[in-house]
């Protein structure tokens, strides 16, 4: 598919190569997902023999020939100014991009309505302040977060997403459930084990956030550590 122009671009990306060229697929999807949209085989997809990229998230363990690689994020949205919340209490921001539940398909869902429930409940009580927005575009997201004491990205999968860099690198905790080979591939790629995502599935949210919104130094010193371990990795 890549071949012609029967692909979601409309462009032949083969053809478009000069003789001698060298070219790379960096992998950004589950192989079944680019499969559907490019009609092929998701085996064919594993086994082409042009060099192969992915990024070192959930992808990497169904790309056994590609290289895990970093996704890069713009520093400069460090220096998006934080905004305190207003209510007096955490303001607490989750941007999921679908609304699927928890048992919808892996990787496709963060679990929006349980989480959402988890933090309204939370809202009611007076613990949290909630922004919970989906479609939101890019730059209307990033200035959201920026008010935001805590970002939540997936407590469900066991990945993180492009939203824990973002978040991280604008000085803010963040929440995200790592699975054992998302948390090594992590280590890995950064030469750390030290990691700055506050690991917390969805069973532990109420009470991590419990803890977390009844301590404004320990948020603070997390966003700091966050910011300083983006800096540094």
């Amino acid at each position: 598919a890549f071949g012609s122009t029967a692909n979601p671009f409309g462009f032949d990306f083969l053809g478009a190569l000069k003789p001698g060229a060298r070219h790379v697929m960096h992998w950004h999807s589950s192989p079944e997902f680019t499969a559907r949209a490019a009609g092929v085989d998701p085996q064919t997809l594993r086994d082409a023999a042009i060099p192969q990229l992915v990024v070192a998230q959930y992808h990497e363990r169904y790309y056994p020939r590609a290289r895990p690689a970093p996704l890069i994020v713009d520093h400069a949205l460090s220096a998006i100014p934080h905004v305190a919340g207003s209510s007096g209490v955490p303001h607490v921001v989750f941007t999921p991009s679908q609304s699927l539940s928890w048992h919808a398909e892996r990787w496709e869902t963060k679990g929006k309505p349980e989480v959402a429930r988890v933090l309204r409940t939370l809202e009611r009580r007076g613990v949290l302040r909630a922004s919970i927005e989906q479609e939101l575009p890019f730059d209307a997201c990033q200035r959201l977060r920026a008010t935001a004491d805590i970002v939540i990205d997936d407590v469900v999968t066991g990945s993180f997403h492009t939203t824990s860099l973002e978040a991280l690198s604008m000085g803010k905790p963040t929440i995200c459930w790592l699975d054992a080979r998302a948390r090594a591939v992590l280590s890995e790629l950064t030469g750390t084990n030290d990691l700055p995502l506050i690991d917390a599935p969805l069973h532990a949210l109420e009470r991590v956030l419990v803890e977390l919104c009844a301590q404004r130094d320990l948020l603070r010193d997390l966003g700091q550590y966050a910011h300083d371990w983006m800096r540094r990795h």
